[in-house]
């Protein structure tokens, strides 16, 4: 059997490199072999189908891309980073005898005795989910570098503290 070219393609950047057969797991092995810097298992492989979408190859959809590319010299296939394993687990919640002690009312559930933060740390007074938010937003990069959504969040970086805290009256947005 002859080899097929396969171009990879993340963002601006294009590799290309040879593959004996159409399995899933020896694309995988090639984009990880031309991408050393995405290890197999942190990025997603997809690929055109006969109605020129987008389907990610995986296990469940490898007969159907043998299929489509059965006898070809050549494919090209989109590469796109993972995020889900940058993304932290969820912030720890306090336990159960801290929340119900609480002295703090339903109606202030922002305040710095519900917050997950220290007294003196960079989070006091902040909701708990507010740690993972600004991380999540430090992960709004697109694939394979490319700004994505970052340059969206970019402005409200600097006052998303204030606003989950209540303490933006006056505040001007950027």
């Amino acid at each position: 059997m002859a080899a097929i070219t396969v171009k990879f393609i993340c963002g601006d950047d294009i590799r290309r490199t040879r593959i004996q057969t159409l399995s899933v797991k020896e694309v995988q092995a090639a984009a990880a072999q031309v991408f050393p810097e995405m290890p197999i298992g942190s990025v997603d492989i997809k690929y055109r189908d006969d109605e020129d979408d987008l389907c990610h190859l995986c296990g469940a959809t490898e007969l159907d891309f043998v299929t489509l590319y059965q006898g070809s010299s050549s494919l090209r296939l989109e590469v796109l980073k993972k995020f889900a394993s940058s993304v932290p687990a969820a912030v720890p919640q306090q336990p159960q005898a801290a929340q119900t002690s609480s002295s703090v009312p339903p109606s202030e559930p922002f305040s710095s005795a519900n917050s997950t933060g220290s007294g003196s740390g960079p989070h006091q007074g902040m909701p708990p989910f507010a740690a993972l938010l600004l991380q999540l937003m430090g992960n709004a990069a697109g694939p394979c570098g490319s700004p994505g959504a970052m340059p969206l969040f970019a402005p409200f970086a600097q006052v998303l503290p204030q606003l989950l805290t209540g303490q933006a009256d006056g505040l001007a947005m950027p």
